[in-house]
């Protein structure tokens, strides 16, 4: 974990027609660095899922940003279409 990251939390659901797979992709969103974030699934049923993780703080930008820039790259890298509800939670502490 860098010095720089800026940890986030995030309430993901499926876009419409997307929720037959959501379980495995969020599975598989946990295992995969994504846009440079890592994601750690907390909580996760077939509606919603509730994650946390950490990205460089040069691209968490604002809430709504953090999210919309999520949700391309999940989609283009993973090819799972989700929305992201965003929180930066703040920077982590060094050491």
């Amino acid at each position: 974990m860098a010095e720089d990251d800026v940890i986030f939390s995030v309430t993901a659901t499926p876009r419409a027609g997307g929720g037959q797979g959501f379980r495995n992709g969020i599975e598989q969103l946990a295992a995969a660095r994504v846009g440079g974030a890592v994601f750690r699934v907390n909580e996760v049923d077939d509606d919603s899922a509730r994650l946390t993780g950490r990205i460089p703080v040069k691209l968490a930008t604002s809430d709504a940003e953090l999210a919309a820039y999520l949700q391309d790259e999940i989609e283009s890298q993973e090819g799972i279409s989700l929305d992201l509800d965003v929180t930066i939670e703040g920077d982590v502490e060094a050491g």
